[in-house]
């Protein structure tokens, strides 16, 4: 149907239909691809050929249907276009193929006329046949293989001010200029965008009926709902759209020149433009007045508390109003066991999904299972209205499976509506030793206005999930390294500082004899962790597959408190929390004993002996080795594998040479470098691993040393905070940078500036980071730092000051 856009009576537009044609002859099912228009054969009106799902052409000529010719080998058709200089139809192939065929071919190949092919695939259908209609075969005119799929053409001219018209034959990555002999004269390719459609027009009109063509601008749509301009083979102008162009033309409505009409795959026809709306009113010169000061300066003012609201928001003022808000309640108490067959057969297949999962048979309720609990998200959405698409995620600690981490809310509704809640289900694991409590909820979502917005809340898993309640052992075996804390407080019995711990036992005899008469004054925690063969350096370390453990012992007469364990990095955990506990029960009772004149109002922890450096060094010097372990399989697997493409490809050649020489057992060869590669990756895993677990104990240990720290110097929170970022517990190795590398640039960063001394540490230059040979100058780094917080230095004052 063609139709042409109208002025109604009323001043505005419509559609009138000019001319309507049936497609197919004689009732016969016809879906339409693509067409083209011009004067074929040299008439002097357009005619309309229209191209089928199947190549079959029809040609129609002022309303009539003039012939109909089907293409041999047509599987998929494409783009086509009516070039007047030659007389010929240019289309597209799926091969990636495009031809030409002269216009009086394809009319000859139809027959004489229109109807005796028709005739002829009637008689066929009565004799058997399938009655289609084929004729004589046309010969194309030249045939030009581009090898991309064709996505739309054109012919114009754009090569050049003395260049001549060709055609433009858009690819999926690649925009061909083809004269009409068809030679590839200019290619352009898009790297970063997909081209879907092309449009030409003349940014000056012709110069006469009689002279050269205008050069053309190009018009290209791409699948990022863009829209480029091309001066040339120079982009000058991209602007976005509100959907993907398959078809684009510039034209003229009115007095309106240069608007860009465009067709959706939805069937969308719009009218654009460039620039902006154009003014309504007329401008007024302003008036020679004398400026209003006071009013100056008070629209400054508003202006600036606009800014300042949107710099601090980041938003407008509903999205600030309208908050996703997230809480968690997490219980001190793990879950009980499963009490149904069901339940008990869904843990074992999660324990068999999940080997390293822990699984306990001291249930304060009795019986065995998962060692877990299961903590609630409360979802609420503050404001009127809703928001939609929230994704939630859930980051736990290393030693501890989140049984869903991540998961999608559709709608959160807000009001007075109850909020949303989910269970979060935490089980503890037997691969890490625990190294905090902490663990974090953050939703991302959008608001009405389409700014993104996080929520987050964090929450303290229970300790349960960490360890359990053991009888204290006898021997002192396992007490190979101990630290003692002093404090300004009388003893605290331990089984009211950790009643939380002490419920998890059964009830009655069980738990007696687990905790022992003396559960107040000595407490042995094991974790759930099963200690690896190379977990911990040293050869005094527990046996692989052993239980870890860690005891606390509270002098009777004062308040000092004594952690011991087999394990260096098994203390801290249990240091961190006997000290968060004891600030939380004494926090709140300063100046109860009336002594704030001499300095006993506020609970303080002290450490009077040695910091443990030769042990942290150990666990320093530990991971760095597999550090070193891990790069030395990287690269002997890195070998073996260009060993073997190496020697697949000169085995490949032998196999095509029609006389190929003897293979010298190079088949051999090619079996005993794939069973080497396979070894290798295994070696890689491992050490993998290897060094997952040097991390986890240097993690461990960095936070004990920076506790120990603390209470040895008596820092501040506030320069814990700041050494906390240059010699952080987080260890977190990748294949550029490693902790130490990391550590030590930003301990040597600290010794030019908070700890300098004389003006030349401070102009001491940055060094690259890089893996260095051995941690020794780490270490001297470590020494110095400690050594100068010895003295007094501060941290938080960024001076180098003293206390």
């Amino acid at each position: 149907v063609v139709y042409r856009v109208v002025v109604l009576a009323g001043g505005g537009r419509g559609l009138e239909q000019l001319h309507k044609h049936e497609l197919g002859v004689h009732g016969e099912h016809f879906s339409a691809f693509s067409m083209c228009h011009g004067c074929f054969g040299g008439a002097v009106q357009d005619s309309i050929l229209v191209q089928s799902l199947d190549g079959k052409l029809e040609v129609y000529e002022q309303g009539a249907h003039s012939f109909t010719h089907r293409l041999a080998g047509c599987l998929v058709p494409g783009p086509m276009v009516f070039v007047k200089e030659m007389d010929a139809v240019v289309m597209a192939t799926s091969a990636g193929e495009v031809m030409a065929y002269k216009y009086h071919t394809l009319a000859m190949a139809a027959g004489d006329d229109g109807t005796a092919d028709e005739a002829a695939g009637k008689a066929g259908a009565g004799d058997g046949g399938v009655g289609i209609t084929v004729g004589k075969k046309a010969q194309p005119y030249w045939v030009r293989k581009i090898g991309e799929t064709v996505l739309d053409m054109r012919v114009g001219r754009v090569v050049g001010p003395d260049g001549d018209s060709g055609i433009l034959v858009l690819g999926e990555r690649t925009m061909f200029t083809l004269r009409f002999s068809g030679v590839v004269v200019h290619q352009k390719r898009f790297s970063e965008d997909n081209p879907v459609s092309l449009g030409l027009y003349a940014p000056q009109p012709s110069s006469g009926p009689g002279g050269r063509p205008p050069k053309q601008n190009l018009l290209v749509g791409t699948l990022q709902k863009q829209l480029l301009v091309y001066q040339g083979w120079s982009l000058v102008w991209s602007a976005a759209m509100e959907s993907v162009p398959i078809a684009l033309a510039v034209a003229q409505f009115g007095d309106t020149r240069g608007l860009i009409v465009a067709l959706d795959d939805e069937g969308t026809l719009t009218v654009n433009y460039l620039g902006t709306d154009p003014a309504t009113s007329s401008v007024v010169p302003a008036r020679a007045a004398e400026p209003d000061y006071e009013a100056i300066d008070a629209e400054h003012r508003r202006l600036l508390n606009i800014v300042r609201e949107a710099q601090t928001s980041g938003g407008s003022a509903a999205d600030v109003n309208q908050r996703l808000e997230l809480r968690v309640t997490c219980p001190k108490l793990l879950d009980p066991p499963p009490a149904t067959p069901e339940e008990v057969e869904a843990a074992r297949e999660l324990v068999e999904a999940h080997p390293t999962l822990a699984w306990s048979s001291q249930h304060a309720a009795g019986g065995s299972g998962l060692v877990s609990a299961t903590a609630r998200l409360f979802v609420k959405f503050i404001g009127s209205g809703e928001v939609r698409n929230v994704d939630v995620a859930v980051s736990a600690p290393d030693y501890v499976f989140v049984r869903e981490n991540s998961f999608h809310i559709p709608v959160v509704r807000g009001g007075s509506a109850t909020p949303l809640v989910f269970p979060i289900v935490l089980c503890a694991t037997t691969a890490l030793l625990p190294n905090e409590l902490c663990a974090t909820v953050t939703a991302t979502y959008q608001t009405a206005s389409g700014q993104p917005r996080t929520a987050t809340a964090a929450f303290d898993v229970p300790l349960g999930l960490a360890c359990h309640l053991e009888a204290p052992q006898a021997n002192g075996g396992h007490g190979n390294f101990k630290l003692t804390l002093d404090t300004n407080r009388p003893p605290c019995q331990l089984v009211p500082l950790f009643e939380d711990m002490v419920a998890q036992l059964p009830d009655g005899e069980d738990a007696a004899q687990v905790i022992g008469s003396t559960a107040n004054s000595v407490l042995c925690f094991r974790y759930h962790f099963l200690a690896a063969p190379d977990h911990f350096p040293g050869g005094e370390e527990p046996r692989s597959g052993e239980a870890v453990d860690a005891t606390i012992l509270v002098s009777k007469s004062s308040g000092r408190y004594r952690i011991q364990s087999s394990s260096l990095p098994a203390i801290y955990l249990i240091c961190s929390e006997l000290v968060k506990r004891l600030q939380a029960r004494f926090g709140s009772d300063g100046g109860s004993d009336g002594g704030e004149a001499k300095g006993e109002d506020t609970f303080r922890v002290t450490y009077s002996d040695q910091l443990p450096f030769q042990d942290f060094f150990a666990v320093i010097d530990h991971h760095f080795d597999c550090r070193g372990g891990l790069l030395e399989a990287n690269s002997l697997l890195n070998d073996r594998a260009h060993q073997y493409r190496v020697i697949e490809k000169r085995l490949l050649v032998r196999f095509k040479d029609k006389n190929p020489a003897p293979l010298a057992q190079l088949d051999e060869v090619l079996s005993e470098t794939h069973q080497q590669i396979v070894e290798l990756g295994h070696r890689v895993e491992e050490a993998q691993r290897r060094l997952k677990r040097a991390a986890n104990a240097l993690s461990c240990t960095t936070g004990l040393v920076l506790l120990l720290i603390q209470f040895c110097f008596a820092l501040g929170e506030e320069d814990m905070e700041v050494l906390r970022t240059f010699l952080t517990p987080q260890v977190q190795d990748n294949v550029d940078q490693g902790w130490e590398e990391q550590v030590d640039a930003a301990l040597t960063h600290l010794l030019k500036t908070s700890l300098a001394k004389t003006a030349k540490e401070a102009s001491m230059l940055a060094q690259p980071l890089s893996m260095p040979r051995d941690t020794s100058k780490l270490k001297r780094h470590i020494t110095i730092v400690c050594d100068r917080l010895a003295k007094g230095a501060m941290l938080a004052s960024g001076g180098g000051g003293k206390k």
